[in-house]
């Protein structure tokens, strides 16, 4: 699509944009060649900085008065009343010429410092409010360079006018070219945004300078063009002066003519070469800082020698830098801003910014020339600004990508990662929600408590609750934290009616105050069997029952018990946390009934023993266990992730188990986990695995930020990351160009391989985004690939951000593979990570045949069985 890339929907505005800037530059040079040559041919250069003070001075009424007379229409409307106006105004000072004598030269020289300036502002506060950031970076160059093109037509015809007529005739060529312009803003879609509010509602100063001084961005903006407007007036004020000494009057409307002339086919230059990989390339703020780094030179070229030549340089790096690339990233500054807060930043900068900063500079010329100083200390003096304004440049990097952070943010949720800490106001809620009617609640209150460490808040009495599970729950609580003052509540229960509560009531009684004889009493008259199960179990645990005859019962109860004894016997052995059962659990934990599973693994989780880490391991592989099975994992400490690394390494364990071993991973000491997973990530050869693999080191640094993640290993996984999602996009053309060659070849597979290519390479994208944030922990790389598929603004957030947080060749690429450009123009980003394949469509489908995706090649193999049978790939060798 070539260096500017313009879309159908934008091809309006931006040539609007682009002829209207045109005619405003060329009637605005014409007038600057006329108004310098009829002005320093008659005052003393020492006299501008009067002038710059009486310029600023008109500028703040005129800026309030085109605020308001532009309030009253459409923008577009508005610049061209604005702008016929000018030619009206230009028009009076041709046709009144020495009538108004010297005071005329100066107000010619005021009125063509305000005409450019205001319908400046008010063009690019109306294009500003059509363009997104992104678009504005891909466009604004265009755009700009209509300033170009007009500046070398109106300079280029001011030169050669001015060789046969004299300066003032120059007044009527520009207020023609202004009056013709005035028809150009008509060209903008009626549907353009008003770049001025209603008077009622435009800021005030005051409010503006508070906005300002809350934002740090809008601050650091503020500072940097105040200093460019400075040095740029003090680099003007130095080229004139020097200008005038060297130069002889009679020739000072040709030689400006022609060195404006040729200043403006550099700035041409710059503006088609430079500006777009500039913008490309670099962060906003090092754009920002080239002009005053060239104008510094030129300062100290001129500091050196006085020469013309230093002179020159001076003004060829301000004319050919100043209309293109500091002007064009002049106006980006301002698009993070939204409407509201642009139009403050800008008023404030428009009335005070530009014109304070002419003051500044005019009162130090001023006092310059006042203290009889040298042309050599002002271009000394203009190194030192120059240097803070680079300086102010790159400082605005950090809040200009943190202002998009922030756009991109707004409206997400916060993520609760843990509770706060109980005040006693929350214990006391706790406590009165166990008399809660709910279940759930009562149940919740219960874990609450116990993880806070507040048990003993907790009433005996609750063991007289109507609920099964909140008793079968608080029994659980009370043995864990082995509270033993609740033991004659328990003796009450013994007899409950559910035989889950009497079960679970031995069971806690055999751990708090262990006694046989009530034990064997129980058994002989227990008519449950899960009930006396638990008694068993705990009779053997305790050695009442051993030997051969604790051997026997285990057997009968393994063997042919119900799947509630089965049960029963797990919690049994996980309540008195017995040994020598180790092999029962095993057993239980292979259990058909889901249920007994699950009892299996939770009293693995209490008792933690190496041997039951690759039974758990198992578990994981089933979704009914899975969730007790990562539970139980995490509390066998490195013994089980050392189990899960060798498990998911293993090459055959179960495909289905190894996609769960990553995130059972997470649950895991996260230095040890995530090292064990990185280490891993480029020898997985399951593109599903490494995407769990990815996902699971996403919610350890989520967890942990600081977590230390080699670099290399992840640059590599990006670099491949790349190379595959641009050979799925390079392979989509070629099929796509081979179905449009032969109409035959576009089966229903040619349709189906098209579409999971497209698929394949969106969730490579997303592939590529995790990894991304894992490399730069510091940003949320997921809500900037959220942000590519919502709304304009949030998409244009989201590649801004790119833009600033990678470097190339990784930015460009990255870019490449997410802007919203032709797929051809996208494959053409691919840089080093790539290189076409340029396959025909038989040698495509060998490839695709032979990818590692099992999806690819199955369709693949697919379309050839289609093209096969049908004959297709008869002059083809495949």
């Amino acid at each position: 699509m070539g260096v500017f890339a313009i879309r159908s929907d934008e091809r309006r505005d931006v040539w609007a944009g682009f002829v209207t800037l045109f005619g405003l530059i060329s009637g605005h040079a014409i007038l600057e060649t006329a108004r310098d040559a009829l002005f320093l041919a008659k005052v003393p250069a020492t006299h501008l900085p009067w002038v710059f003070l009486l310029t600023a001075a008109m500028s703040f009424g005129a800026v309030r008065f085109q605020g308001l007379f532009s309030g009253r229409g459409a923008a577009r409307t508005a610049l061209s009343a604005w702008t016929f106006g000018a030619g009206v105004v230009t028009f009076a000072f041709f046709v009144l010429g020495s009538r108004l004598g010297s005071a005329g030269l100066y107000a010619l020289y005021v009125w063509s410092g305000l005409v450019t300036t205001l319908s400046l502002v008010h063009f690019w506060t109306l294009v500003g409010g059509l363009f997104s950031v992104t678009q504005a970076k891909r466009l604004y160059g265009l755009i700009g360079a209509g300033s170009v093109f007009g500046a070398i037509a109106g300079s280029g015809a001011a030169s050669a006018l001015a060789k046969v007529m004299p300066a003032q005739r120059l007044l009527l060529v520009s207020s023609v070219c202004f009056a013709v312009t005035s028809a150009m803003p008509l060209l903008f879609q009626a549907s353009s945004r008003k770049a001025f509010v209603e008077p009622a509602s435009t800021p005030t100063l005051a409010s503006n300078v508070q906005y300002i001084r809350d934002s740090l961005y809008a601050r650091r903006v503020v500072v940097m063009l105040l200093l460019s407007t400075v040095c740029l007036t003090v680099s003007d004020f130095l080229f004139k002066l020097m200008v005038a000494r060297l130069v002889p009057a009679s020739e000072l409307g040709a030689f400006l003519g022609t060195v404006y002339f040729a200043i403006n086919l550099t700035s041409l230059l710059c503006q088609l070469v430079l500006v777009n990989v500039v913008l490309k390339r670099t962060s906003l703020g090092l754009a920002l800082a080239i002009l005053p780094a060239f104008l510094a030179l030129g300062g100290l070229g001129i500091a050196a020698s006085g020469g013309l030549v230093a002179v020159l340089a001076l003004k060829g790096a301000d004319g050919s830098l100043r209309y293109s690339l500091h002007r064009t990233a002049s106006e980006l500054l301002f698009m993070p801003f939204s409407d509201e807060a642009r139009q403050r930043v800008k008023g404030f900068m428009d009335v005070v910014g530009q014109r304070g900063g002419q003051i500044v500079a005019s009162i130090g010329l001023l006092v310059f020339l006042g203290s009889r100083a040298t042309p050599t200390m002002l271009s000394f003096g203009l190194v030192v600004l120059c240097l803070a304004w680079v300086a102010s440049a790159l400082a605005l990097r950090e809040p200009y990508v943190e202002l998009f952070r922030a756009r991109l943010k707004q409206g997400r949720m916060t993520r609760i990662e843990e509770f706060p800490q109980l005040d006693v106001a929350s214990l006391e809620t706790l406590v009165a929600t166990l008399d809660s009617q709910l279940d759930n609640e009562v149940i919740a209150a219960l874990q609450v408590l116990e993880r806070e460490k507040k048990v003993h808040l907790v009433p005996a009495l609750i063991l007289y609750h109507p609920s099964e599970s909140v008793v079968e729950l608080a029994l659980a609580i009370f043995t864990r934290t082995e509270r033993k003052n609740v033991v004659h509540v328990i003796d009450r229960v013994l007899d409950h009616p559910s035989p889950r509560v009497r079960g679970a009531a031995i069971a806690a009684r055999s751990v708090l105050t262990p006694d046989a004889e009530v034990l064997f009493e129980r058994l002989r008259t227990e008519s449950s069997a899960e009930v006396a199960t638990t008694i068993t179990v705990n009779l053997i645990a305790s050695g009442d029952i051993s030997g051969a005859e604790a051997a026997k019962r285990l057997e009968e109860l393994l063997m042919h018990g119900t799947a509630k004894t089965k049960i029963a016997l797990a919690e049994a052995i996980a309540g008195r946390g017995a040994e020598g059962f180790d092999d029962v659990l095993v057993g239980l934990s292979a259990d058909r009934v889901v249920d007994v599973r699950r009892a299996a693994v939770a009293a693995m989780t209490r008792l933690v023993r190496p041997v039951f880490v690759p039974a758990l391991i198992e578990r994981l592989s089933e979704e009914a266990t899975r969730t007790e099975a990562h539970e139980a994992l995490a509390a066998h400490g490195p013994a089980a992730l050392d189990g899960l690394r060798r498990a998911l390494e293993a090459a055959d364990t179960a495909p289905t188990l190894r996609w769960r071993i990553p995130h059972a991973m997470t649950f895991f000491e996260p230095n040890a986990a995530g090292d064990a997973l990185l280490r891993w990530l480029p020898k997985e050869g399951d593109g599903g695995v490494r995407f769990q693999i990815i996902r699971a080191l996403e919610r350890l640094v989520r967890r942990t930020p600081e977590l230390p993640l080699d670099k290399i290993t992840l640059q590599n996984a990006i670099d491949e990351t790349l190379t595959w999602a641009f050979g799925l996009l390079d392979s989509r053309l070629d099929l796509v160009r081979g179905g449009r060659e032969v109409q035959s070849r576009r089966t229903k597979g040619h349709e189906l391989l098209a579409a999971t290519l497209v698929d394949k390479e969106k969730n490579t994208i997303e592939r590529l985004f995790r990894l991304l944030d894992l490399a730069h922990p510091r940003e949320d790389f997921g809500q900037i690939h959220r942000g590519l598929h919502g709304t304009r603004d949030e998409r244009a957030t989201s590649i801004e951000l790119i833009d600033n947080v990678l470097v190339d060749p990784l930015r460009a690429a990255v870019r490449g593979l997410v802007d919203d450009l032709p797929d051809e123009e996208r494959l053409r980003q691919s840089g080093k990570y790539h290189s076409p394949l340029g396959l025909d469509y038989a040698a495509l489908l060998a490839h695709l045949r032979n990818n590692e995706s099992d999806a690819l090649r199955d369709i693949a193999d697919f379309h050839f069985t289609e093209l096969h049978e049908s004959g297709s790939l008869a002059q083809e060798a495949v």
